[in-house]
């Protein structure tokens, strides 16, 4: 079982870095559109 948590974590930390690249890439694309958003807190900043 142990091994099995550990797999999940895996996966969980995988999914968690997809989507913090995901959203800048959505982010990007809505600056890109002129849509005035605020970025989440901790969220890079599209045009640096």
């Amino acid at each position: 079982e142990l091994l099995y948590v550990r797999e999940f974590f895996d996966v969980m930390a995988v999914g968690a870095y997809l989507g913090i690249v995901t959203s800048r890439d959505v982010c990007c694309t809505l600056e890109h559109n002129e849509i005035d958003l605020e970025p989440s807190e901790g969220m890079p900043l599209c045009h640096g």
